[in-house]
């Protein structure tokens, strides 16, 4: 049984790989390249070669996400 990934309960500095990421996110390797390269999606933090994200970033990525959504959809309704 996997446990999966809880944004919620991570620390802010908490760094992620891009495999947690992936999962975490729901995408894939080139969706994720387009994003970053489109910079709709926070930048990763590299160290030694690899790079990572922050917890808090992603979190902020997501809660403007929902709210871009809520503004899409009140902006439909109306």
């Amino acid at each position: 049984m996997t446990t999966r990934l809880n944004l919620d309960v991570l620390d802010d500095d908490t760094l992620l790989t891009r495999a947690q990421l992936r999962e975490l996110v729901g995408i894939s390797d080139m969706a994720l390249w387009r994003w970053l390269k489109k910079g709709v999606f926070p930048a990763p933090i590299r160290l030694e070669r690899r790079r990572y994200w922050r917890a808090a970033d992603l979190r902020r990525w997501f809660l403007d996400q929902r709210e871009r959504s809520k503004t899409e959809s009140d902006r439909k309704a109306a």
